[in-house]
């Protein structure tokens, strides 16, 4: 047996048995590396397998039930979106904290763009903190219908990036853009 140069060379009992264990670690040592290595990239495939065969559901589904084109834009846009912030469950995460830590998480992210927005100007420091450990963060695709025309707003949105374009339909039924609000400004206020 040697360590696998062929210039050294057990002599006797004690160094052989010696050699043995060290070729046993080595082996042990690189199968468990490779074995992990494997699995990485397995594991990444294996999402990105699904995210495309979603991709292809998605797509016979919309082609089967001849939905419009900005409805399947919409739907894709989605699921793009989805794919890319799967590993952004920090929402899940805070979920799960106890609530002092919650709040504290909450008036961290939230606070300054809220003191900004003008619904609030006059409101206390308390009343804002109460209102910001109930918000939550939502994460949207390009051309997503937020709340539809004619419509009842379930939750007041505030911009935190990008831009939110308001949209009327013209009686000739082709779309037109009204408006459009930026960072800092907010929509879905009833009154």
């Amino acid at each position: 047996t040697t360590v696998g140069y062929g210039d050294l060379h057990a002599v006797n009992t004690i160094e052989m048995i010696f050699i043995i264990f060290y070729m046993l670690f080595n082996l042990s040592l690189t199968a468990y590396l490779i074995g992990n290595m494997t699995n990485l990239v397995v594991e990444g495939t294996r999402r990105t397998m699904e995210f495309r065969s979603s991709i292809e559901s998605a797509s016979s589904f919309v082609s089967r039930n001849r939905l419009p084109p900005r409805l399947k834009e919409q739907i894709l846009g989605y699921m793009c979106l989805r794919f890319k912030a799967e590993n952004l469950n920090q929402f899940q995460l805070i979920e799960q904290l106890p609530n002092s830590i919650h709040k504290s998480i909450c008036q961290h992210l939230f606070l300054p763009t809220v003191e900004k927005v003008y619904l609030f100007d006059g409101v206390t420091k308390e009343t804002l903190l109460v209102l910001v450990a109930s918000m939550k963060a939502e994460y949207l695709p390009p051309r997503e219908d937020i709340i539809v025309q004619n419509e009842a707003a379930d939750d007041i949105y505030i911009v935190v990036s990008g831009e939110v374009e308001t949209i009327d339909y013209g009686s000739d039924g082709k779309e037109f853009v009204v408006g459009t609000l930026r960072t800092g400004e907010m929509f879905g206020e009833v009154g």
